[in-house]
């Protein structure tokens, strides 16, 4: 579907109905603007919700969160693997879990978490 767009004054782009029923878009919908060489391209935003407990647990590690990922003495706190996978999610056109799990991590995050 193709569609001639006109920028207003204050920079605000319309898209018909058409085209937002076809892609799936509501009103307040959020979009990632990104510019390529040949075009602009449109795609919806994807957010993973994050455990609210994450901040507070993170608070409370004298290393930090991502201390596991560094040092192997240190068990990963499920928080970062959760975080991880909702990376992989978020970016799945260009991430696979494979790129940060070993094969073992990928099985477990595929099966407990049903992806």
């Amino acid at each position: 579907m193709k569609a001639t767009l006109t920028i207003s004054s204050r920079g605000l782009l319309a898209l018909p109905a058409k085209m937002r029923e076809a892609a799936g878009l509501r009103p307040q919908d959020n979009l990632i603007a990104e510019t390529t060489p040949e075009r602009i391209l449109l795609r919806p935003a994807v957010f993973v919700p994050m455990s609210p407990g994450v901040a507070s647990i993170a608070y409370g590690m004298p290393k930090g969160l991502m201390a596991a990922l560094s040092d192997p003495s240190i068990p990963p706190d499920g928080h970062v693997l959760m975080m991880l996978a909702g990376f992989q999610i978020a970016n799945s056109d260009v991430l696979k879990l494979s790129d940060y799990f070993t094969p073992l991590g990928v099985e477990i995050i595929e099966t407990s978490w049903n992806i």
